[in-house]
């Protein structure tokens, strides 16, 4: 989800990011919206006419799309809102569903006969039925709703401080928040230029505030310095649901799960945690050095390279004044044979660099 169809998004507007992603297929199977029906559509007046039972009306999308996705319970929007948008939603869901299979899992679209129809009132503003016919009927209040959502001064607010939570310090100030918003504004929501603004506004308060890095932000930091052989090539990673993953596939969350970050056991509603308190431990810190202690056994550098070519190497990409340290290197080199120098504990140096200011701290 991520890979093929998130970052295929990430250089065009946030509303039309939210619209796309809110109709991708994981976000309708897992936010249930293929089972949700409005209780005066098609489906439920034909249901009650043989006898059955109505389909139910689900809010775990709308919910979702309004608390997490944009706006956050900031807006101050109340149950009704919350109904009324699970109203707009319904007919969204899986396509290609014929008596006797269950159809194409991975393919969404608009089907007119679970939708509610009417207008429905969200914060205030009516999204009224447009359409020439009975099918399209409702499909356009969707788009209409992400787009005002997404104009909204409480989305700018309350995505701009998830990002300078995320990059910058657990409590971002109003400050570092107007850097990302006035961009926002200024480009129309842009994604581009709203990536732009978190950059300048880590670099302007990232040397006076600190950010105690989450486990999996903190490995693929330690990939990169490293120049590590995983993840590797985005093709290693291909999958089909069905057949069982590689050892390649799995070693990565086999790391993430010692370090405490299980992949897709996140906390419910709101996913993994973003600040140090969930993440600074004593034994959480202890494994991360123990991690760099085996980091030749997680392929963070080869055995194979003598290590002053590693260690000239780190320091060479991850420090602005390499000079020095790399002076520290020759020395200790010229004042040990080279065999010697090769068998120096090289994971030591390693955590002196992977644990420093560069990936402790943002």
């Amino acid at each position: 989800m991520q890979r093929d169809q998130l970052r295929t998004l990430m250089t065009g507007k946030f509303a039309d990011m939210v619209y796309d992603m809110t109709l991708t297929w994981p976000m309708i199977k897992s936010l249930d919206n293929h089972k949700s029906a409005g209780p005066n559509s098609e489906t439920n007046i034909y249901r009650k006419r043989k006898n059955k039972p109505v389909k139910g009306l689900n809010e775990n999308h709308a919910r979702e799309l309004l608390e997490l996705h944009t706006i956050s319970p900031n807006a101050g929007y109340t149950q009704n809102d919350v109904i009324n948008t699970a109203y707009i939603m319904t007919g969204w869901g899986f396509i290609g569903w014929k008596k006797g299979h269950k159809g194409d899992l991975k393919k969404t679209g608009y089907e007119h006969y679970n939708h509610e129809p009417g207008t429905h009132t969200v914060l205030g503003i009516k999204y009224k039925p447009s359409g020439f016919s009975k099918k399209t009927k409702g499909k356009k209040q969707l788009r209409q709703l992400v787009n005002n959502l997404c104009a909204s001064e409480s989305c700018r607010n309350f995505i701009a401080w998830k990002l300078c939570r995320h990059f910058i310090c657990d409590n971002p100030n109003k400050d570092m928040i107007k850097v990302v918003t006035d961009a926002w504004v200024k480009s129309d929501g842009m994604l581009i230029d709203i990536h732009k603004a978190v950059l300048d506004a880590t670099w302007k308060y990232g040397s006076s505030e600190e950010k105690f890095l989450s486990p999996e932000t903190w490995l693929i930091q330690v990939a990169r310095m490293t120049g590590a052989d995983w993840p590797g090539d985005p093709k290693n990673f291909d999958y089909d649901f069905k057949s069982n993953l590689n050892y390649k596939q799995k070693k990565i969350s086999r790391i993430l799960g010692e370090l405490g970050h299980l992949p897709f056991r996140a906390k419910q509603p709101n996913g993994f945690p973003d600040t140090a308190v969930e993440w600074l431990s004593q034994e959480y810190l202890v494994r991360r050095i123990a991690l760099i202690n085996n980091a030749s056994q997680f392929g963070l550098y080869k055995n194979s390279l003598p290590f002053i070519d590693i260690a000239k190497k780190l320091v060479n990409k991850n420090f602005d004044d390499p000079e020095k340290m790399i002076s520290i290197l020759n020395k200790l080199k010229s004042n040990n044979t080279k065999s010697k120098f090769n068998s120096i504990d090289s994971s030591q140096f390693l955590i002196s660099v992977l644990c420093s200011r560069k990936v402790l701290k943002a």
